[in-house]
């Protein structure tokens, strides 16, 4: 039962981590507090004549004060995403009118806009729907695009920035979080460790997955340090943990990478010096040899479990 239920969750994509409660919370606030200014604003500017607040700025909300330093939510996705999504929708509606097919087709367009010039926003796409939707559109023309989008879009950004600052954590944009200064000398102990690959390496590697990520370049390289740092606190093997039977990974990345199997019905009896193992993916896969307990004991990192296709380092579930 429990296996069908961890099965369907990675089905349907539900997250195993969730920020912290205290994180919660502030995205909470912080969202309910930006929205209201929006709101004030755009009252304030139109006096509730035109649509003065954007259905696609609770989503933008999201974003912004839930995940502020996700690529999707920094300020040129933001502006240029709504923007150029109502301008699309604009120039729909002046087109083919309102209808189904003008919905479908100002979507469309806006992701093309917006893929084009790299400011992928979801909430744009609802924006644009909006523009083709709203009967009130189709007479502001132009003019829509400085009030509600601009403004709307101006007071969320201006929001976004003044009440993420006070948590040095979730600063917005992305850069005043991650920016660096020159440190003090009794700083220098507290630097992170080298950058594990260059802008280029990331870039390259990214273009070739060929896919849209909402995370920020900085978020990688901390997730990878963070990574790097928990797998060197791992415990080492030691000869006497080893089992009969059992599967370990030498924790490599490429072409170095394998998993060996211990075959040695004795290896069990821990007094035994050498143990024969097989290699059972990897480098030299379906090599057998004979080696000391030792010499296994520092090539393997960690042990492994088969599980489908792939290994884990998590022990199935009985």
């Amino acid at each position: 039962m429990r296996s069908w239920i961890w099965r369907l969750r990675h089905v349907m994509g539900v997250p195993q981590h969730v920020p912290s409660w205290r994180e919660q919370v502030v995205g909470s606030l912080t969202a309910l507090a930006g929205i209201a200014l929006v709101a004030v604003l755009g009252w304030t500017e139109t006096l509730g004549v035109s649509p003065w607040l954007l259905t696609s700025m609770g989503a933008t909300a999201v974003l912004v004060f839930t995940v502020p330093h996700g690529m999707l939510s920094q300020p040129w996705a933001v502006l240029g995403g709504h923007f150029f999504s109502a301008l699309a929708g604009l120039l729909v509606l002046q087109v083919l009118g309102q209808g189904v097919l003008a919905c479908a087709v100002a979507v469309s367009l806006s992701i093309g806009a917006m893929h084009l010039l790299r400011c992928i926003h979801p909430p744009g796409g609802a924006t644009a729907l909006f523009v083709v939707q709203s009967a009130s559109t189709a007479a502001a023309g132009l003019d829509l695009l400085l009030s509600p989008v601009l403004l709307n879009v101006a007071s969320i950004l201006l929001a976004a920035v003044a009440l993420n600052y006070p948590f040095a954590w979730r600063r917005y944009p992305a850069y005043l979080a991650f920016r660096h200064s020159a440190p003090a000398p009794q700083q220098l102990q507290q630097l992170l460790h080298e950058a594990p690959f260059t802008e280029k390496e990331l870039v390259l590697a990214l273009d070739g997955m060929d896919e849209t990520f909402d995370v920020s370049d900085e978020q990688i390289q901390l997730l990878y340090e963070a990574l790097s740092n928990i797998e060197s606190s791992l415990p080492k093997l030691t000869a006497d943990a080893l089992e009969a039977g059992a599967f370990y990974s030498n924790g490599l990345r490429g072409e170095q990478w394998g998993v060996r199997q211990i075959v040695d019905a004795n290896a069990a009896d821990a007094r035994k010096p050498q143990v024969i193992v097989k290699t059972v993916a990897g480098k030299g896969k379906g090599k057998t040899q004979l080696m000391t307990r030792l010499d296994f004991a520092d090539w393997a990192r960690y042990p492994v479990y088969p599980d489908a296709s792939h290994w884990t380092r998590d022990k199935p579930e009985n």
